[in-house]
């Protein structure tokens, strides 16, 4: 009965090719092709293969396959997952993995060091987990060796997820009150920073625009908040028996941290997360100050205004945020070294900015280089259409884009990015590369 109870495969691509073939249609191209509903039939499907070595001569699974251009990408296949997925319940975090934003912290986790620590032989990095069970997939079929070797580079005490990078995120950013609402609704909230507000920039412009701010320093900075998070945690517990009552932890945690923030820049000051990135921790003395912090918070957290009782639902209030901060903190003076000011911080934000920017255009320059190597541009150019959909002066960046000597001559970024619209507009008519 596999045919009658099982969903089957859904998924999409941006151009699918169908030509005649011997005398049967066959998909012969796919662009940007994905599986967004079938996880559990393609995983089994693939262990059957590698791990039971059975063959999949006879095996068929039917699947569902929708065009969706790249403007409707965004909207539409989250939806499509979302509603074809009767079997389980998929988060909303999931259906943002494909946004350039994750594709671009993971590309960023997979290739940054973190700081040397004396006594280490390896620098360790930390994994950004841009897709549910990432992590443990990208581990799971290496050899011992390989696996322990993977297992030095990405320490599992080391691994970031999208909703716990959300979750820092509005920490950092004195959201604690989201935090409060719970993993999916903060990751939604934190979300939409990423969508465009103007009706005249689609989402790809907006990104493109605010993509720098979200380059290696904006990493570090979630690393750092992970950090103290993580160590924070360990504080609350801790303080079992002593001073803590044992629940509520995550609000604890979310509005401890994000008072310490708060307290340093209304005396015009800032934390110094760059800091906590460099020595990968901090020391007892802001420890001691985020203990005294969390015990303050939990009271005040366990202490709802007249007429509300559920403590829960009082943590997710702005108002409860609005009374929290007003908390004196009296351990600045302690914990001066982890202070920067507020004109070191901005500096240090534009320079990272700068940097990110920089990064955005070293990518988008391999980007292109990387299909004059293949040989895409001189493909496109030799084709027939091009004639009627580019304008003179486009067609000339395509034919300059077609050997590694022109290639060099296009050194402006502005004609990189209009490459790869030609690109795009050009596979919308139905180029496909021989």
């Amino acid at each position: 009965m596999f045919f009658a109870y099982n969903n089957g495969i859904a998924a999409t691509a941006a151009n699918i090719t169908v030509e005649n073939v011997d005398g049967r249609h066959l998909m012969t191209g796919l662009v940007d092709f994905q599986i967004v509903n079938g996880g559990q039939t393609t995983a089994s499907i693939l262990n059957a293969r590698k791990k039971d070595r059975l063959s999949l001569g006879g095996v068929t699974v039917q699947m569902k396959l929708t065009e969706v251009s790249r403007d409707d990408a965004h909207d539409l296949i989250p939806k499509i997952a979302q509603f074809a997925n009767t079997q389980n319940k998929v988060a909303v975090a999931d259906f943002f993995a494909n946004h350039p934003f994750h594709i671009k912290i993971e590309e960023i986790s997979r290739r940054l060091q973190v700081p040397a620590k004396a006594g280490a032989r390896v620098q360790s990095k930390w994994f950004y987990e841009r897709s549910r069970g990432q992590f443990q997939n990208e581990r799971l079929y290496l050899t011992k060796a390989k696996k322990e070797a993977f297992d030095i580079e990405y320490p599992t005490e080391q691994v970031i997820n999208k909703t716990d990078l959300a979750k820092y995120d509005s920490t950092w950013r004195e959201k604690p009150h989201w935090v409060s609402l719970g993993a999916q609704k903060n990751f939604t909230k934190f979300a939409d920073q990423f969508s465009s507000k103007n009706p005249d920039l689609s989402e790809s412009e907006f990104w493109n625009t605010i993509s720098p701010n979200y380059g290696e320093s904006y990493y570090q900075q979630i690393v750092a908040a992970a950090i103290l998070w993580k160590r924070t945690e360990t504080i609350v517990s801790t303080g079992r028996g002593e001073w803590y009552e044992g629940d509520y932890r995550p609000q604890i945690v979310a509005y401890s941290l994000s008072l310490l923030f708060h307290s340093l820049r209304r005396s015009g000051n800032e934390f110094d997360l760059a800091q906590v990135w460099t020595k990968q921790g901090i020391d007892g003395v802001l420890e001691n100050c985020i203990r005294n912090l969390a015990i303050a918070v939990q009271n005040a957290i366990l202490s709802p205004p007249q007429g509300m009782t559920n403590v829960g639902e009082w943590s997710k209030k702005e108002a409860c945020w609005e009374k929290i901060r007003q908390i004196s903190v009296s351990c600045a003076q302690q914990i001066e070294q982890w202070i920067v000011s507020k004109e070191d911080h901005k500096k240090a934000k534009a320079d990272g900015k700068k940097l990110g920017k920089q990064d955005d255009g070293i990518a988008l320059q391999k980007k292109v280089l990387d299909l004059t190597n293949s040989g895409y541009w001189a493909a496109l150019f030799r084709w027939p259409q091009t004639a009627k959909l580019l304008l003179p002066e486009e067609r000339d960046l395509v034919g300059k884009a077609s050997t590694i000597q022109g290639f060099i001559k296009i050194n402006v970024e502005k004609d990189w990015r209009k490459l790869l619209e030609i690109k795009q507009r050009c596979e919308e008519e139905g180029f496909r590369k021989g």
